[in-house]
């Protein structure tokens, strides 16, 4: 019914994507991720140019930014805007007002065109989230990705609905209720055979095995994860700034310059991931425990006899 299609980035006489940026939820603090794609605009063109871009919960914003161009939306602008129109996210209808008045302030008319076979972005609960199977029937939708859109009303409803404050909160997307994504439906479903880096504005929880599951993005693929804060200091930057707005507005701009630091430290972006794919892999294909075992106790016992020596 919302017309979920799963991304064909591999078909035979078409260019595949280079890369695919893939920008996790973060509620407030997606200012780093906005800060991440800042240096991607700046520096990485020709990167962009052959990208993919991918967005869940707030990682939407940044994503829809990158897919429409810089000519389209300044992100220093939606940078500013966000931090001078902080709220607490589980203030819903002034969530609805405050996003719906900053996509008709941000997004162009022609969004819609820019945005089709270069970004999807992601709603619904994967069904590998913890609650998954205790939605209502009605909206199971398996993390589904909307890679096509109609106009920028349609592109307006997506980002709202996208950007739910929590997945039991529902919200009206193309007739059906639909609650938002989480990074577990960040790439599920897209070809792994293309090299993605992801996005974490907000992680480390030490309870939550969402925000744990960010160990899993390294190797081949890459991640930039903001560590600069205390979990604790980050959630409540997340998800309840206006409790401390002076502060909180500060952390957020800090944010949006550490993504971009960050991002300009970060030494992957132009990476092979066939080259590396390989070496990244433990154990690769050519092992087994058996050959793995020998080695490690081989090695313990050279090392014994040389320490007995």
């Amino acid at each position: 019914m919302v017309r979920a299609q799963t991304p064909r980035l591999l078909e035979v006489g078409k260019a595949a994507p280079k890369i695919i940026f893939s920008f996790a939820g973060a509620g407030f603090l997606v200012t780093y991720s906005l800060g991440v794609a800042k240096y991607l605009q700046q520096e990485k063109q020709s990167l962009l140019a052959q990208g993919y871009f991918l967005g869940a919960g707030s990682g939407v914003l940044p994503a829809v930014a990158l897919a429409a161009g810089p000519q389209a939306i300044d992100l220093d602008k939606v940078n500013s805007h966000i931090v001078d129109n902080i709220f607490n996210v589980s203030q819903e209808p002034t969530r609805v007002t405050k996003m719906r008045e900053a996509c008709e302030l941000f997004l162009p008319s022609h969004i819609h065109t820019l945005m089709n076979g270069r970004c999807a972005l992601a709603v619904s609960m994967s069904n590998r989230d913890t609650g998954f199977l205790k939605q209502a029937g009605e909206v199971q939708l398996y993390g589904n990705h909307i890679c096509i859109f109609d106009n920028k009303t349609d592109v307006t409803d997506c980002i709202l609905a996208a950007t739910c404050p929590n997945s039991q909160l529902c919200y009206p997307f193309r007739g059906m209720n639909v609650v938002r994504a989480t990074q577990n439906s960040l790439a599920s479903q897209l070809d792994q055979y293309i090299r993605h880096v992801y996005v974490l504005g907000l992680a480390g929880n030490p309870s939550s095995r969402q925000h744990q599951r960010h160990v899993s993005f390294f190797g081949r693929h890459g991640a930039l994860v903001n560590t600069h804060d205390h979990w604790a200091s980050q959630l409540l930057t997340a998800c309840r700034p206006a409790t401390m707005r002076r502060r909180s507005e500060d952390l957020l701009r800090q944010s949006y310059e550490n993504g971009f630091h960050d991002a300009r430290r970060y030494e992957r972006w132009e990476e092979d991931v066939y080259h590396f794919a390989k070496p990244d892999r433990a154990p690769s294909e050519d092992d087994d425990w058996r050959t793995i075992r020998g080695g490690l106790f081989s090695f313990l016992r050279k090392k014994r006899l040389e320490s007995v020596n």
